[in-house]
């Protein structure tokens, strides 16, 4: 049985997109600096707040999706537990059981705890796995 790998890390990285702060900082600035004599027109202004509410909702969107990604890898390693797993790892391709489960709470999901034998790796994530079975390899 194969296993798609989950991934817990949004679209977008926070640190280069504009947030809402940034847009109602920019908008404050516009306003400031504009000529009393020479308002904004009306359909400049409304077409940047339905651009303002716009942005808004994809950001809702963006966060409820990152909150379901979070849940389905959840969701996903609870059925792992006590299976035999294929692992990638840096020397190669490992195979155990996994024996335990750490939610953190982080983007990058679950952690898993693979045993071999007397050695156990601790903190393996979903993106790893590679070959799920309900016995031994």
């Amino acid at each position: 049985m194969a296993l798609d790998a989950v991934s817990g890390t949004t679209a977008a990285d926070s640190a280069q997109s504009l947030g809402q702060n940034d847009f109602l900082q920019l908008l404050l600035t516009q306003l400031q600096g504009q000529d009393p004599t020479k308002p904004v027109n009306h359909t400049e202004f409304v077409a940047q707040m339905a651009q303002f509410s716009n942005l808004a909702q994809t950001q809702q969107i963006n966060d409820h999706l990152a909150q379901s990604i979070t849940q389905q890898a959840a969701q996903q390693s609870i059925g792992l537990l006590t299976r035999y797993v294929a692992i990638s790892t840096n020397a190669g391709q490992m195979t155990g059981q996994v024996t335990a489960i750490e939610f953190d709470g982080r983007e990058d999901g679950p952690k898993l705890t693979v045993t071999s034998g007397l050695q156990a790796i601790p903190g393996v994530t979903l993106d790893r796995v590679i070959k799920v079975s309900n016995t031994a390899f």
